[in-house]
């Protein structure tokens, strides 16, 4: 059985950076969530499965985890929701 490959859209990307990051509303770049089912070593998440980090924060989800990132900052999943909210994608 072969698995669906995930959405990929440079340009669904680029909108979700331009919203500015969740955490301090600097500019940012799309992250992919991170220790989710749907992610595994070396795979990367659907585009859709992302919402906009500044540099800063983006560091540091992956210098200290993701669950770092969750306890100081708020759940990965509720930033993707109102990502897609904000774009009109849910």
């Amino acid at each position: 059985m072969q698995k669906e490959k995930p959405f990929r859209c440079k340009k669904y990307l680029k909108r979700v950076a331009e919203l500015g990051c969740v955490i301090c509303g600097n500019e940012a770049v799309a992250h992919h969530v991170i220790g989710s089912k749907q992610s595994g070593m070396g795979m990367k998440v659907s585009d859709k499965l992302t919402f906009p980090l500044c540099v800063a924060h983006h560091h540091f989800i992956h210098q200290y985890g993701y669950k770092t990132f969750e306890h100081k900052f708020g759940h990965q999943a509720d930033f993707i929701r109102q990502t897609q909210e904000a774009l009109n994608e849910n």
